[in-house]
């Protein structure tokens, strides 16, 4: 309900922009985009026996993203904004283990590939700059988690406490020798996710000797929240059987972004 309200409200604001300058000069721009992220997914997971800390707290992964943008300028004030681009994503957490015998590092890392969809209004309130808020609709593509522990913990998971905590996240795809597993949590993650999107942009723009044209380099911005839970993890039911449940689990990002606009 919550994405359908918030959907109708940006179809009825395009819809009022445009009535209201029908009569202006419409251009259309479009290019490529590429961008560096800083992403999270405001995630706590709870360790298992052995670990120091209770709580696994995920904190920021670098990640990028590249694609295409396509803006229709109305009027010299407002441009609507499209774009389109696959993003990799996801977060990282570290426990500390301190077991009678050793002590060492534990970390997950997810991540995740999504394609994204934000739409965009963009206020110039002089020429050049610009101010971007939307929502952004994400689908996944793939997700995969790896779990790392230091050399003295590698046979750490095959205690029992630790192995029955461990299959509940998923069949093992693959164990390596060098104290990585990969899992298999693919199913895990839900398929699809929106968010609130906001920043700020500046263009440069460049005459094209000989013709009228021009061409513009933009450097931006942005800040991305998540409105909904991206993750299922399992619970044990009062049956005795293990069942997908969603956890609190929302996407962030940061990112610095340049296009092209011609």
């Amino acid at each position: 309900m919550k994405a359908k309200t918030i959907l109708a409200a940006c179809m009825v604001t395009v819809m009022a922009l445009g009535m209201s300058n029908a009569k202006a000069q419409v251009r259309v721009k479009f290019g490529p985009k590429a961008a560096f992220t800083l992403n999270t997914m405001n995630y706590t997971e709870k360790t298992p026996e052995g670990c120091k800390e209770k709580n696994m707290e995920f904190s920021w992964k670098p990640g990028f993203s590249a694609g295409m943008f396509l803006d229709v300028r109305l009027n010299p004030t407002i441009t609507l904004g499209t774009e389109l681009f696959a993003a990799r994503q996801g977060a990282h957490g570290t426990a500390n283990v301190e077991l009678p015998t050793t002590s060492g590092k534990y970390e997950r890392d997810i991540t995740t590939y999504w394609l994204q969809l934000p739409l965009l209004l963009k206020v110039s309130p002089f020429t050049g700059f610009n101010i971007e808020l939307g929502p952004q609709f994400g689908y996944i593509l793939a997700g995969e988690e790896y779990d790392e522990y230091t050399d003295n913990l590698r046979d750490w998971h095959y205690t029992t406490e630790i192995d029955s905590w461990m299959s509940r996240r998923g069949k093992f795809e693959q164990i390596e020798d060098d104290g990585r597993e990969i899992l298999s949590s693919f199913e895990y993650y839900k398929r699809w996710d929106m968010s609130v999107t906001g920043g700020v942009s500046y263009r440069i723009d460049f005459d094209l000797h000989g013709t009228s044209r021009s061409i513009g380099l933009i450097f931006g911005a942005r800040y991305t929240y998540g409105l909904f839970n991206t993750l299922n993890t399992l619970k044990l039911s009062k049956k005795g059987e293990w069942q997908q449940e969603e956890v609190d689990s929302k996407n962030s990002s940061i990112s610095a972004y340049v296009a092209v606009r011609f």
